[in-house]
């Protein structure tokens, strides 16, 4: 019906999360209020596998895109559940229930990206070892200067390639040609 939308990627998962929320309220969707989405929230925040707070923003962005789709008025819907139901669906995230960027990173700290200071050590040191693997005329040196401009490519070339993109880089790769514009 739709070929552009990854239904896999995108609709299923969004609609589990629904779904989650729909079994852990007990309610139908146009009953949720604020109260239940902050209790759904604060029970994936909490328990044996508590959820981080980025995750959290992405559950909440779903589930708010749901409720705006719900209770649009330009769908005639509105005045039909009114009517059987004696209620309608509104918005269960506002600004105040949310969860807010508090800081620069979310995740993981373990995991975090590397300040620039930080990636200029990463590379001095890389340097550093080449250099003095070189200085004491001890075999790897070349090694030594491949993995150090290795280490600088992956941050510089793409701001951090992934593993696998790496691992399958070529020479032709980091040259500049008409068809290879990540260099302009």
């Amino acid at each position: 019906m739709f070929p552009f939308i990854n239904r896999s990627g995108t609709i299923t998962p969004r609609l589990a999360l629904i779904r989650r929320m729909a079994e852990f309220t007990g309610l139908y969707s146009w009953h949720w209020t604020p109260a239940e989405a902050e209790a759904f929230t604060s029970h994936l925040r909490s328990g044996p596998k508590p959820i981080m707070v980025s995750t959290t923003r992405g559950y909440e962005i779903p589930i708010q895109m749901f409720c705006a789709y719900i209770s649009d008025s330009r769908y005639g819907w509105l005045e039909e559940r009114e009517q059987r139901f004696g209620t309608v669906p509104q918005q269960v995230f506002h600004e105040w229930n949310t969860v807010l960027h508090v800081a620069e990173y979310e995740g993981d700290p373990r995991s975090r990206p590397l300040h620039y200071d930080e990636v200029q050590r990463l590379f001095d040191a890389a340097d550093g070892r080449a250099e003095q693997i070189r200085a004491r005329r001890m075999k790897g040196s070349v090694s030594a200067i491949r993995g150090a401009a290795l280490v600088k490519t992956l941050y510089a070339y793409a701001y951090g390639l992934r593993r696998q993109e790496s691992r399958g880089l070529d020479l032709v790769d980091l040259r500049r040609t008409p068809t290879n514009r990540s260099w302009n």
